[in-house]
């Protein structure tokens, strides 16, 4: 299952590829990686990891990215790098009334910070059919980025599946 917006922690930080780009860096997550500001986080430290296809709530602290994109967050390319979601600090999180609550990496947060699924608009053709050919049953595949461990999948068999552009592929071998 793909969350939000997660606790996350950082484990890489490293020069934006653009090396005339000296105020941001790339910070990855998980295995996402995202532009951020020069200097504003640390190796180790945890964060708020909000994906692509979210809804970001009418706060202020959202407004800063809903110039991107109006209707969710998505992969954007920032001085020619792709930036895969939002990174931001712990100190938008209300510490549930415990000034020593620790938030746990994985915890979803999505309705802390009210933060919602993207789903796209219904198709305006009234002749589209509703259920997928042959049987095919939806689904709802988890991204790769938010696998924790990939080297626990080398050797093994894995099932690939690709979505582009909102639109889905099952392939039957």
């Amino acid at each position: 299952m793909n969350n939000l917006a997660t606790i996350e922690e950082i484990v890489e930080i490293f020069s934006h590829p653009d090396l005339t780009v000296e105020r941001l860096e790339i910070a990855k997550v998980l295995n996402f990686t995202c532009v951020v500001g020069k200097g504003s986080y640390q190796v180790g430290e945890k964060v708020i990891l909000i994906q692509p296809d979210s809804v970001l709530p009418d706060e202020p602290w959202a407004e800063v990215y809903k110039k991107f994109s109006k209707n969710r967050t998505r992969a954007i390319k920032i001085r020619g790098f792709i930036s895969f979601g939002i990174i931001e600090k712990l100190d938008l999180l209300d510490t549930k009334g415990e000034p020593e609550y620790q938030y746990s990496i994985g915890e979803d947060i999505s309705d802390l910070l009210s933060i919602t699924k993207y789903d796209p608009p219904a198709p305006q053709d009234l002749q589209a059919k509703g259920n997928l050919p042959f049987n095919i049953p939806k689904t709802d595949e988890t991204l790769w980025q938010n696998i924790r461990n990939l080297n626990n999948y080398i050797g093994k068999p894995v099932d690939i599946s690709l979505k582009v552009d909102g639109s889905s592929c099952f392939i039957l071998l």
